[in-house]
């Protein structure tokens, strides 16, 4: 037969358990909300930060100039479909080397 539990550890028990649903839930809507909020903020970023360079592509489709363009407070390296950089910035390979 089974052994009768007293009351304390089955209240114990309970709360224990409520505790750990609440939190879980807690816990999942959160990781939901910022795994939304950090990819919207990131592909938002990207746009704005692709918009000039996009521009001047399509102006000029020909031109190099898009290995000079500073944005400022921007980091960008341009890569051709094989992944490889197309930029020839020496300080890009500077920083590279020195792990910048």
């Amino acid at each position: 037969m089974m052994q009768h539990r007293s009351l304390r550890f089955r209240m114990m028990v309970l709360f224990c358990t409520v505790v750990a649903v609440i939190l879980a839930a807690s816990y999942l809507g959160f990781w939901a909300l910022l795994a939304h909020e950090v990819s919207t903020q990131l592909n938002r970023q990207l746009q704005e930060t692709t918009r000039p360079i996009i521009a001047d592509l399509v102006s000029e489709p020909r031109s190099q100039d898009i290995n000079r363009m500073d944005i400022a407070g921007q980091f960008f390296e341009l890569l051709d479909r094989d992944g490889t950089s197309c930029s020839d910035r020496e300080t890009w390979k500077r920083d590279r080397l020195e792990g910048n």
